[in-house]
């Protein structure tokens, strides 16, 4: 598994299986925690497709949206989830910067945390594979922006980078059609229960 300064230019691309997947496919793929008793409905992509891929400083072992819903007011909040697995030194993601409309957006995450390091035995030379999970708010207008760049069978990718206070950053992507099956989720959602939003 390549870890770090491995990644070719075609491998930032998305993989085929993901290109080839609809809105439909990821919106039916959804994830719906709609539990009464929880002031939240939970409605995430991150069944839709699991598969790591190569990126520049990684391993994008899983990248996914999730929205969450206020069910009083139907307040909304969306956010970016990413695992990273990497080898060498602890990275401390503080920051993620973006384009949107054409500009340089840079802002805080909501949250980055360290997973346990998965290291060989004694009997086994080698790395530790390090993991490190990072999450940070997105607008429903920029996940609506991103959906816009969905074209059937495309392998691009909507960009963003983790920043690291030592430079080691993480240059990732997320498809456009998972942020468009996400809306298409949350539009049913609050069309079935008639909620604000």
């Amino acid at each position: 598994m390549c870890l770090a300064g491995c990644v070719k230019p075609d491998q930032r691309e998305l993989p085929r299986k993901l290109a080839a997947m609809t809105p439909a496919n990821i919106s039916a793929a959804a994830h719906i925690v709609d539990d009464p008793g929880q002031p939240h409905v939970v409605i995430s992509t991150r069944s839709a497709f699991r598969n790591a891929r190569p990126i520049a400083g990684g391993l994008q072992a899983q990248a996914y949206l999730s929205a969450k819903i206020e069910r009083r007011t139907g307040a909304t909040q969306i956010q970016l989830w990413q695992k990273t697995l990497y080898k060498g030194a602890r990275k401390d993601f503080h920051q993620v910067n973006y384009r949107s409309q054409d500009r340089l957006v840079a802002h805080g995450l909501a949250q980055a945390v360290h997973e346990p390091d998965d290291c060989p035995g004694v009997d086994r030379p080698g790395s530790c594979v390090l993991a490190k999970t990072a999450a940070f708010d997105l607008s429903e207008g920029l996940v609506r922006e991103i959906a816009t760049l969905y074209k059937p069978g495309s392998r691009e990718a909507w960009t963003f980078r983790l920043k690291d206070r030592n430079g080691r950053d993480v240059t990732s992507g997320i498809a456009p059609v998972e942020a468009l099956g996400l809306l298409q989720a949350l539009d049913q959602w609050r069309e079935g229960r008639g909620s604000p939003g």
